[in-house]
């Protein structure tokens, strides 16, 4: 279980990890995403671009609360955790781990001040400070919401609109597929996605110039409207590689309910959480 809650911290945590010394300046010509992926890309024009990515951003469901159910696969674990994410709009994220015969076994809880870890069996949590961590690397909760929900997002700001359409730009790829970048990457670090021709995610990708950080996602989808992520990380030389599946999300869900804890838990170190698992 310790390499499940890693696994998911990473993500959360450490996902964005890759902007932490930059700042924004704007790129020569095309963004060395572009230029790395060796690609044969053709792109757009600014007026093409701004069309289509228009056209996608009409394909985002708008949303306040949304739930997500499914299931996270860790190759060390020996059985698949249920998970359940229950997400308020840019300001909270709730992360339920279940298992068989035991139920809730984990909760991660996530808002725009703190994150807390929590071991439900040995009543231990850890509380971390996030609101200096997001402001200093530039992002917020809205950009790992998104990137759950397979959405093409400016980092630090919102999700793709009409309104900031033309900060992106695109280009036709190999496969009808599409490639969308931001037009300002930071100085030591870059991200973008991959998309299929029906304009749903394919990959997202984040990474530093020095490769001692990246974040990727590959997508698949199910006919039912579920989502399947395959996740990889890796960070000061080691690897981390999960796999999310969830059902079509629910947008009217009913509330899950933060964690209340008395006196009779303990507070421990986040290193000591995870190997209390």
């Amino acid at each position: 279980m310790n390499k499940l809650l890693s696994l998911i911290l990473l993500c959360v945590l450490l996902g964005a990890c890759h902007s932490q010394k930059a700042s924004l300046k704007a790129p020569e010509g095309m963004s060395r995403e572009l230029k790395a992926a060796g690609l044969n890309i053709d792109p757009l024009s600014e007026k093409q671009s701004d069309k289509w990515l228009v056209a996608l951003s009409k394909t985002y469901t708008p949303w306040e609360k949304l739930q997500l159910s499914g299931s996270l696969s860790v190759k060390q674990l020996p059985v698949n955790p249920s998970v359940k994410i229950y997400m308020e709009r840019g300001s909270l994220i709730l992360l339920s781990l279940r298992v068989p015969v035991l139920g809730e076994v984990g909760r991660i809880e996530i808002d725009s001040d703190s994150a807390m870890v929590i071991n439900r069996r040995d009543r231990k949590y850890a509380k971390l400070s996030t609101a200096s961590l997001l402001s200093r690397i530039g992002v917020n909760i809205s950009d790992f919401q998104d990137l759950l929900l397979g959405r093409v997002f400016l980092a630090g700001s919102a999700p793709l609109s009409a309104d900031n359409a033309e900060l992106f730009s695109v280009s036709e790829a190999p496969g009808n597929n599409y490639i969308v970048s931001p037009r300002k990457q930071r100085d030591d670090a870059e991200y973008g996605f991959t998309l299929y021709p029906d304009g749903k995610m394919l990959l997202a990708v984040a990474f530093t110039t020095d490769e001692s950080y990246l974040l990727q996602s590959q997508y698949d989808y199910t006919k039912n409207g579920g989502t399947a992520m395959d996740v990889s990380i890796v960070a000061d030389g080691k690897t981390y590689n999960g796999a999310l599946s969830y059902d079509a999300p629910d947008f009217s869900p009913k509330p899950l309910a933060r964690m209340q804890l008395n006196n009779n838990w303990k507070r421990v170190t986040l290193r000591q959480l995870i190997s209390s698992f």
